[in-house]
């Protein structure tokens, strides 16, 4: 007599996902530009304005315009990355408009900081 075996089945690799690829619409272009735009606008023209490196040369009055340029820049970042996110709901746009706008203002507080003490205290360096 023959035995025939049942034909077993081994379980193959899970089941992943297909692999998206990055449609890039012009209106998604657009925003993430003017979010560079709000980087430079939120880093380049502030130290330009009130150089970090020039503590005895600045004024207060120049410290304070860095500082406010610096927010309407990080604004900028932050509204434009929230449309991103809005528009694609990938979690990497939301934390492209937490993490570096975050970063951005801390360095802007850092930076009216020393300008500040420096005009307060201008025989301290």
């Amino acid at each position: 007599m023959s035995t025939t075996h049942a034909e077993t089945r081994r379980p193959g690799p899970p089941g992943r996902g297909a692999i998206r690829k990055p449609i890039l619409s012009p209106a998604s272009v657009a925003l993430f530009l003017l979010f560079l735009g709000g980087a430079v606008l939120a880093t380049i023209v502030p130290a330009g304005i009130a150089p970090p490196e020039d503590l005895a040369g600045s004024t207060l009055t120049e410290a304070w315009q860095a500082f406010g340029v610096s927010v309407v820049g990080l604004l900028i970042m932050a509204i434009a990355s929230g449309f991103l996110y809005a528009r694609t709901k990938e979690i990497a746009m939301l934390v492209l408009a937490i993490a570096p706008t975050t970063a951005g203002f801390v360095g802007a507080v850092v930076l009216l900081a020393m300008h500040g003490f420096a005009a307060a205290y201008p025989d301290a360096y």
